[in-house]
C-alpha cells in the first residue's frame, strides 16, 4: 500500500448483478501531512500494490483474490485482503438478502473505490465506478457471524463516549475480554452464543493496533505472592496469537483457533522468570486510594448521616493531597460520587459495581485498581510520550465491565483537549451534592476549594515506590482491622447498602 497515503474506507454491503458485494468507498485519507482528499490516481496505484485489478461493469475480469477474506453479520463487515491493512469504518451490517446470496456460493466481491462526487450509495452509484474504471478488486471467500444478543463488549474512548463498535485505530483489551479470548481458544467455555460472541468480537478488532500486555500483567501477577505466573501469561499470549495471527480466516472457524493455541502453547518456555515484577506505579496509586476509599466506606454504609458524610469525604481529600501527594482524578470522581453524591443514582450504582466487598475483597479493589489505570492509559495516549506507542492515535478500552461506562461517562477530558505534560485538567461531570447534605454545601464547597487551587492528575507524582508500597501495605491494613471490626459488632460490609 502506498506509505504516503493510508485511506479510510467505509464498508457498504450492495447486491450488484445478483451477487454479494463489499464496497469499500474512500473518499478522505491521511498522509504525513494531515488528512487529504483521496484521488482516483492515488487510490489505483494503492490498488496496484496490492494487486486488486480494475473492473468493468459487467466483472468480467472479477477474479479470486488471494488471501482476502470477509467476515459479515449482524455486527457489520470486516474485510481482509493479504499483504494489506485495509482500515474501513462505518460498515454497515448487511441484511438478509445479502446473507442468503453469500452464503450459497461462500464468496463475495470486494471492491475498492473512489465515488463520484456528490454521490449516493447505490446500485446507480456503483455502475457508474465501474464503468469509469474505478473499482478495483475481486472475489474474497466469506464467514457468516451472526450475534444473537446484544454484545457485552462495550469501547471506551478518549472523549468519554460508549461505543458498540471501535471507532479508534488502537484497542486496550481488559482482562474480562483476555478470560474470554482465552476461554474459547482452550475450548473451556460451553455456551455456544457466548462463543460466537467472542468470535464477532475478534473479527471486529482484527485490523486495529491490539494492545494486550497490561491486561496480561493483570491476570499474571498474583498481588498477595508478589509473584509472575510466566505460565499463566504464556497462555493468554498463546491466545491472542491463535485468534489474531491467522486473519480472519482463521478467526471465523474455531476448531482453527483452538489447534493454533494448542500448537503456539506447546512451544518454547513460559514468559519471564518468576520474580519478575509487573506491577506498576500508577496502578498501585490508584489502589491505594481505592483501599482508602474502602476503608470510609465502610464506617458510612450503615446509615446515612450528613455531617459524617461531609467529614469522610475531608478525611479522603486531605489524605490523596498530603499522603498520596498527587490528586487522582478518578479515585477523587468516586470519592465524590459515594460519600456526597446523590445517593439513589446511577452515580453510585458503577461504584458499587468496583468497590464490591466479596470474600476476597482485596482482589476486588486490585481489579478495580487496573480499571482505573486502563482509563487513564487511554487518556495518555494522545501524549506525545505514549506507554502504548500508539504514536498519538486515539486509543479504546475495550471491555465487559459494566460499571467502567458510567465512570467512562462521569470524567472526560475538557473539551476532548489532548494537552501535553503529566497533569491534566478534568470536567467532573454532575457536581451536584445529596439534597440532604445542602446545609453541608458551605463545607463542601471550602474543600473543593483546595482541589481548584491544584492540578488534577492520571499519574502519582513525587511519591517513590518504595513509599507507594508502604503506603498500601498501611491501607490494607487499615482495611482488614476496620472490616473485622465491623463483623464483630454485626455490620454485614456489602456495598450494595445505601
Amino acid at each position: 500500500m502506498d506509505s504516503q497515503v493510508a485511506p479510510q474506507f467505509t464498508a457498504h454491503p450492495l447486491i450488484y448483478r445478483d451477487e454479494a458485494v463489499i464496497a469499500l468507498l474512500a473518499t478522505r485519507a491521511q498522509s504525513l501531512g494531515g488528512e487529504v482528499a483521496l484521488k482516483a490516481s492515488t487510490l489505483r496505484r494503492i490498488a496496484d500494490s496490492m494487486g486488486l485489478p480494475s473492473l468493468d461493469r459487467y466483472l468480467r475480469e472479477c477474479q479470486a483474490l488471494k488471501g482476502a477474506h470477509v467476515s459479515a453479520g449482524e455486527h457489520g463487515v470486516s474485510v481482509e485482503i493479504e499483504g494489506s491493512r485495509i482500515s474501513v469504518r462505518g460498515a454497515l451490517p448487511p441484511d438478509g438478502t445479502w446473507l442468503g446470496l453469500a452464503q450459497s456460493p461462500g464468496h463475495v466481491i470486494v471492491l475498492i473505490g473512489v465515488p463520484p462526487e456528490n454521490s449516493r450509495t447505490s446500485v446507480v452509484d456503483l455502475r457508474a465506478m465501474l464503468s469509469s474504471r474505478r473499482a478495483f478488486g475481486g472475489r474474497a471467500s466469506v464467514s457468516l457471524v451472526f450475534r444473537r444478543t446484544a454484545s457485552r463488549y462495550k469501547f471506551l474512548g478518549l472523549d468519554g463516549s460508549v461505543q458498540p463498535t471501535p471507532t479508534n485505530d488502537s484497542v486496550l483489551f481488559d482482562s474480562n475480554v483476555l478470560i474470554d479470548l482465552h476461554a474459547v481458544a482452550a475450548g473451556l467455555l460451553k455456551n455456544r452464543d457466548r462463543e460466537v460472541e467472542i468470535q464477532e468480537l475478534a473479527m471486529r478488532t482484527m485490523h486495529l493496533d491490539r494492545i494486550p500486555g497490561f491486561g496480561i500483567s493483570e491476570l499474571a501477577w498474583d498481588r498477595s505472592r508478589s509473584e509472575w505466573n510466566p505460565q499463566r501469561a504464556k497462555e493468554l499470549r498463546s491466545a491472542c496469537s491463535a485468534w489474531f495471527d491467522g486473519g480472519l480466516a482463521r478467526a471465523s472457524d474455531l476448531n482453527k483457533v483452538r489447534d493454533a493455541y494448542q500448537r503456539t502453547l506447546a512451544s518454547g518456555p513460559a514468559e519471564g522468570s518468576g520474580q519478575e515484577d509487573r506491577t506498576y506505579h500508577t496502578q498501585l496509586a490508584f489502589y491505594a486510594c481505592l483501599l482508602r476509599l474502602s476503608t470510609l466506606w465502610v464506617e458510612a454504609q450503615s446509615s446515612f448521616r450528613a455531617k459524617q458524610r461531609v467529614q469522610l469525604y475531608q478525611e479522603f481529600s486531605t489524605w490523596i493531597c498530603e499522603d498520596l501527594k498527587v490528586v487522582l482524578t478518578y479515585p477523587l470522581q468516586i470519592a465524590r460520587d459515594r460519600l456526597i453524591g446523590p445517593q439513589r443514582t446511577e452515580a453510585v450504582t458503577y461504584v458499587d459495581g468496583l468497590l464490591k466487598f466479596s470474600k476476597d475483597h482485596l482482589k476486588d479493589l486490585w481489579g478495580a485498581a487496573w480499571d482505573l489505570m486502563h482509563l487513564s492509559l487511554v487518556d495518555l495516549a494522545a501524549e506525545p510520550e505514549d506507554i502504548l506507542r500508539t504514536q498519538g492515535r486515539p486509543t479504546s478500552l475495550v471491555t465487559a465491565d459494566r460499571s467502567l461506562p458510567h465512570l467512562r461517562d462521569r470524567i472526560q477530558p475538557l473539551n476532548g483537549a489532548q494537552l501535553r505534560g503529566a497533569h491534566f485538567t478534568f470536567m467532573m461531570s454532575g457536581n451536584e451534592i445529596d439534597r440532604r447534605l445542602e446545609p453541608q454545601r458551605a463545607k463542601i464547597e471550602q474543600i473543593d476549594t483546595r482541589f481548584a487551587e491544584l492540578p488534577l492528575s492520571r499519574q502519582p507524582g513525587i511519591i517513590s515506590r518504595d513509599d507507594l508500597m508502604r503506603l498500601v501495605r498501611q491501607e490494607e491494613s487499615r482495611l482488614e482491622d476496620k472490616l473485622a471490626t465491623t463483623r464483630n459488632s454485626g455490620i454485614v460490609a456489602s456495598m450494595n447498602k445505601k
